[in-house]
């Protein structure tokens, strides 16, 4: 996987520490549900959007060892 450079202060979802300015790290993706996936419903005359799902973005230390 290839590595990013902080532009500021994240947590480590490895080992809960800080990764701060300027040191690399890991970014993967993280789908629950369907991200692409919305309907139009009408509830009680008024439309609403659903949304079924959603992305996260989960950051790693370079050298956590957790990422791979």
């Amino acid at each position: 996987m290839k590595t990013k450079r902080a532009g500021k202060q994240y947590q480590c979802k490895g080992c809960d520490t800080p990764i701060r300015k300027g040191q690399d790290y890991y970014a993967r993706s993280v789908s629950v549900g369907s991200p692409g996936k919305e309907t139009w419903e009408n509830i009680n005359g008024y439309p609403h959007l659903v949304v079924h799902g959603f992305r996260t973005e989960h950051k790693f230390h370079a050298d956590c060892g957790v990422a791979s």
